[in-house]
């Protein structure tokens, strides 16, 4: 008799302690709201988490070298458009010259006017800087500056740099000839269009990272957020639980206390 109610004894000694441990998760899961807060949890679950977490934060630092690398293009974008603006006069200043064969103050003019706005494009060149880095420059296929676009790959990168083509040279323009104007244009138009193909190429960058990002967040959201509903359901069956075996481990003292009236 005595052996039958050890052994019930301690198996729900056994369902108490097991009890008492799932209404701790339970809590433990309502008050964080997570289901996989350590490895014990879940590895594999609490591993796929703990990447989703490492590549928010290599996106949200990709975004923020995007942000800075569109910084540096606009301030490129201006210096560019001021300089074709600026080339546009100086055809403007040929035609004026070529017109007035005769006439020496208009090409007096004409001709400083020109030597003036040479001058004011070389000064854009040379001041065109972003931290320091020369923008305007024949970076002689070495990148600018280098912008990771995913951070589980390195070598992913998108590299700004721009050739002997896409940069102006004042040296060649002449007042007499349309065609070394033309030439100069034709550099500065490519700066531009590479400069805004650079812009397209970061923004559809920012799309699929804001896109792979919110996936992610949705996904960990499905594993690891809590389900509160479910989980007060089982702390409420943990509590009534651990009441019964409460009431069951009385119950087997008061037989014990009656099995040894008997036997005295």
């Amino acid at each position: 008799m005595f052996s039958s109610l050890f052994a019930t004894s301690i198996c729900i000694s056994e369902s108490y302690k097991s009890t008492q441990k799932d209404l701790a998760i339970s809590l433990n899961k309502i008050s964080t709201g997570k289901n996989y807060r350590d490895p014990k949890d879940s590895v594999c679950d609490y591993m796929r988490i703990q990447k989703i977490h490492r590549d928010r934060s290599g996106y949200i630092q990709i975004k923020n070298n995007i942000a800075v690398t569109n910084s540096m293009l606009n301030i490129a974008e201006d210096s560019g458009q001021q300089i074709i603006n600026s080339i546009k006069r100086l055809k403007e200043l040929v035609d004026i010259y070529s017109g007035n064969p005769n006439d020496v103050i208009v090409k007096n003019n004409a001709k400083n006017e020109f030597e003036n706005i040479k001058t004011n494009i070389n000064s854009i060149i040379s001041s065109t800087k972003y931290d320091n880095k020369q923008l305007i420059i024949d970076s002689g296929g070495s990148a600018i500056t280098k912008v990771m676009l995913d951070p589980n790959d390195f070598n992913n990168t998108l590299d700004i740099k721009f050739n002997g083509g896409d940069i102006v040279d004042t040296k060649g323009m002449l007042i007499t000839s349309m065609s070394t104007i033309d030439d100069q244009l034709d550099r500065s138009y490519s700066y531009i269009t590479k400069i805004s193909g650079y812009k397209r190429s970061l923004d559809s960058q920012i799309n699929i990272i804001n896109s792979i990002t919110t996936n992610n967040s949705d996904y960990e959201s499905m594993i690891n957020n809590v389900d509160d509903g479910k989980e007060m359901e089982k702390v409420v069956t943990s509590n009534i639980r651990l009441q019964s075996a409460l009431s069951m481990m009385a119950q087997i003292n008061t037989s014990r206390q009656w099995v040894l009236k008997l036997v005295q």
